[in-house]
């Protein structure tokens, strides 16, 4: 109990004022991209998308401390981070090298317990992401809380700011090469390509995973 209280903020959210304020079958939907969510079945959870199209932040009343906490999983798809956590108990992490295939659980003091998993849809520009909300203060009994909050729910990305010339600042290919361990190449292939258009997010510039051909000349339609 001891973890949870220095984890939390002195001013609690609120289930009917702020971002959560109008909320419909449990989300407050800001997203001009069209975010499609399932009601949530609790009315103890009200959830936000922002207009930024891939944050979602929830309020939850738990009944055992009559106080609500903050929920929120936030992606960053410009800047390359995830942040997710309940109040001050977050993580940031990089998603260049985030593993997309697992499913991950974060937990405060095992009582306030958020699972997910994202799916990162590079050529789409978008996330498929799962997200459930448990609240577990008996480990011999059955949570108090279960709700799904997101299912194979489809997050956009909203475009990038192109001034920034790399997606990793003061990026150095010399420097890469050493720290990834491939050996120098004038032309890159195989993982050493896919791993190099990853890290500077060159797939989302592409138009289509299919190359172009050079062999077959010019092309006059006239």
């Amino acid at each position: 109990m001891a973890g949870l209280m220095v984890s939390i903020v002195s001013d609690q959210c609120s289930l009917t004022g702020g971002m959560f304020s109008g909320s419909i079958d449990g989300w407050v939907n800001e997203c001009s991209l069209g975010v499609r969510t399932l009601p949530i079945q609790s009315p103890q959870l009200i959830c936000h998308v922002s207009d930024r199209c891939t944050d979602i932040d929830c309020c939850l009343y738990d009944t055992e401390t009559f106080r609500h906490y903050n929920l929120f999983l936030h992606l960053d798809p410009c800047n390359h981070r995830l942040q997710i956590g309940v109040e001050l108990y977050s993580f940031d992490v990089s998603l260049l090298d985030f593993d997309f295939e697992k499913s991950y659980e974060v937990d405060l003091s095992g009582i306030f317990r958020i699972l997910f998993n994202v799916e990162d849809l590079v050529y789409e520009e978008s996330y498929v992401v799962n997200m459930e909300v448990h609240i577990c203060w008996d480990i011999t009994n059955p949570c108090n809380l279960e709700v799904t909050v997101l299912k194979n729910v489809i997050l956009y990305k909203q475009p990038c700011n192109l001034t920034t010339y790399f997606a990793v600042d003061d990026f150095s290919l010399a420097n890469w090469f050493t720290d990834t361990g491939y050996p120098p190449s004038v032309s890159l292939s195989g993982d050493a390509q896919q791993d190099l258009m990853e890290t500077l997010d060159i797939f989302n510039f592409l138009n289509s995973p299919y190359q172009c051909q050079m062999s077959g000349g010019w092309n006059d339609s006239k």
